[in-house]
């Protein structure tokens, strides 16, 4: 049963390397560079400048997610949990997705956070994701306040509360987020 969590794949906020790049990314890749590694994966998960390579994908984010890199440990954890390019498993799935998320990346938190209240990966706890929606809050992410005010609103994971609410949908607005803005 494939899980479909792969929509949370974190890529990084820079221009995707073109094909002319790879032979230096695999070089860098090759001599250790965790964060090469990372990208080198993101390239063959979605076959930029190299032909699709899920087995690929997990084999650098393993050898970058040894090494500590956070945005490699997630997509890795996220790879088990759908059984893409490596045998599912749920246990090194949560292992590594949660690893992330404890290194601090405000984007790795919030996206955890997602996790939580979707019940994908981890099991479905509302208090666990507001708990990382606020992590990542804390540290300015948009998305986060956002989502940590829809809560309020809703009363997932936390008792209603409008004016909480409201806060934390001003913050993410106050950011120019159009959602919140709207």
């Amino acid at each position: 049963m494939l899980i479909a969590v792969s929509v949370f794949l974190l890529e990084v906020d820079q221009q995707k390397p073109e094909s002319r790049d790879t032979p230096a990314l695999i070089a860098s890749a090759e001599k250790g560079d965790a964060d090469a590694q990372f990208n080198l994966g993101l390239m063959y998960a979605k076959g930029n400048g190299v032909e699709p390579d899920q087995k690929a994908a997990v084999k650098w984010w393993q050898r970058a997610a040894k090494q500590g890199q956070a945005m490699a440990q997630f997509n890795l954890g996220l790879k088990y949990a759908d059984g893409d390019g490596v045998k599912q498993n749920f246990k090194q799935a949560e292992f590594w997705v949660r690893k992330a998320a404890d290194q601090g990346d405000a984007d790795v938190q919030h996206r955890f956070g997602h996790l939580n209240l979707q019940g994908a990966v981890v099991a479905q706890d509302f208090e666990e994701a507001n708990k990382w929606f606020r992590k990542a809050a804390d540290q300015g992410h948009v998305g986060a306040q956002r989502d940590i005010g829809l809560l309020y609103f809703g009363g997932i994971g936390v008792e209603r509360d409008f004016k909480k609410g409201l806060k934390w949908n001003r913050k993410a607005a106050d950011q120019g987020d159009a959602k919140a803005q709207a």
